[in-house]
């Protein structure tokens, strides 16, 4: 869960109790979203978060039986604006992230483990409404 205070935690549940063995500063200024993508047989789960500070965090948490460890995957500089959604595809490869102004982008690792913007998505409330949107890549 991310909240104003820009915090992720994350609980688990151990037996009968709930505990919360991760809290990070994930954004300092707040947080708007938290993702968590589809793991289809990774060692670790992939989670986002989005904020007011222009950036989308990355996240890599893993949870073999000898190391439970939450870091910091990257930072994606995804806009020029506050960002409010992040989401992720069914596959957990690509993420969307939507800032205020509408422009919402794709990204995905490359060949060498580098997050790229690979599409930018033009929403328009009033084009929308009509179910027309413009792509570029």
């Amino acid at each position: 869960v991310i909240g104003y205070s820009g915090r992720l935690k994350i609980a688990r549940r151990t037996g009968k109790k709930w505990e919360l063995p991760w809290s990070v500063t994930a954004h300092p200024g707040g947080g708007k979203d938290v993702s968590w993508a589809p793991n289809l047989c990774r060692p670790y789960d992939v989670i986002a978060t989005c904020g007011c500070e222009k950036q989308v965090a990355v996240w890599k948490l893993s949870l073999d039986r000898e190391d439970n460890e939450l870091s910091i995957w990257t930072r994606l500089d995804a806009a020029v604006e506050p960002i409010w959604r992040v989401s992720w595809n069914a596959t957990g490869t690509a993420l969307a992230v939507a800032p205020e102004s509408g422009l919402v982008s794709l990204w995905k690792l490359d060949s060498s483990l580098q997050w790229i913007r690979t599409t930018d998505i033009q929403v328009n409330p009033e084009e929308e409404s009509k179910g027309r949107s413009g792509v570029r890549r």
